[in-house]
């Protein structure tokens, strides 16, 4: 029960008290006049148990009041508590999810890195294999299946970085005038994979023409098929039979002759 209440009751009750036992305080000390007992019963006594009773219905509703109003917050607060436990979990779990993906992506870059640089590795062995090949006829049918085999294993981008490496060993070789190591193993390469043909021509397109030797025109009809890129190395052998050195124009003259012959065929 509220405190403040209470001092309402007290105080209520003492004025009662008072208002009862209050007496003429002349009459009591006047011991001449005669003693009367009054016999009347005071009527205002019901009356103030009724205000009581009301005081303290009053006091009762308004603690049963307060006492509700402490149940719902406290309920509030239990709810409020709860949500906040339902979030921190969810939290909770979407941190070990992320540390769990994290953790899975972290694995997957680890083996990435190592395939690649087996990859690499890989590339650069058959890089070497290709440039040390001086000419596909000196190579016995056996090394070169195995080294078709091998060179299939790669994928298309591997492909073209063995290509490019080849490519770049021959032009810093600087000398065109016979055939340069790793030529012959181009050959092979584009066998291997046919999408490197694009590549291929244009390499030989590449070449300077006022510096090439007759290995320039002789052993790409191998390996490019396709239509379109034969067209393209009809016209570089048509450009090298006009403005190359001698033996490269007489060479380029005598294929693109034959070449001639048997699409006539």
């Amino acid at each position: 029960m509220n405190r403040s209440i209470l001092i309402v009751i007290c105080d209520f009750l003492l004025v009662s008290l008072l208002a009862f036992s209050t007496v003429d305080i002349n009459k009591a000390t006047d011991t001449t006049a005669p003693r009367q007992v009054q016999m009347t019963i005071a009527t205002n006594q019901p009356d103030s148990n009724k205000d009581l009773a009301a005081a303290i219905r009053l006091a009762l509703d308004e603690e049963r009041k307060g006492r509700d109003q402490l149940v719902g917050e406290l309920a509030r607060a239990r709810e409020t508590a709860g949500d906040r436990e339902k979030l921190a979990q969810a939290a909770q779990a979407q941190l070990q999810s992320k540390d769990q993906e994290n953790a899975r992506l972290q694995r997957q870059q680890t083996e990435l890195q190592q395939q690649f640089a087996d990859a690499q590795t890989n590339v650069q062995t058959l890089s070497q294999q290709l440039q040390s090949s001086s000419a596909e006829a000196l190579l016995s049918r056996d090394k070169l299946a195995a080294m078709e085999a091998e060179l299939r294993k790669l994928a298309v981008a591997e492909a073209g970085q063995v290509f490019e490496a080849v490519r770049a060993r021959i032009f810093s070789s600087d000398k065109f005038d016979t055939e340069p190591p790793g030529a012959a193993g181009l050959v092979v390469l584009v066998k291997a994979h046919p999408a490197l043909q694009v590549n291929l021509l244009e390499f030989l397109e590449a070449l300077p023409r006022n510096r090439l030797g007759p290995w320039a025109c002789g052993g790409w009809e191998g390996v490019i098929k396709d239509a379109a890129l034969g067209q393209r190395y009809d016209q570089l052998l048509e450009v090298g039979r006009k403005d190359g050195t001698p033996i490269l124009k007489t060479t380029a003259a005598g294929v693109l002759r034959t070449r001639k012959q048997g699409t006539a065929r």
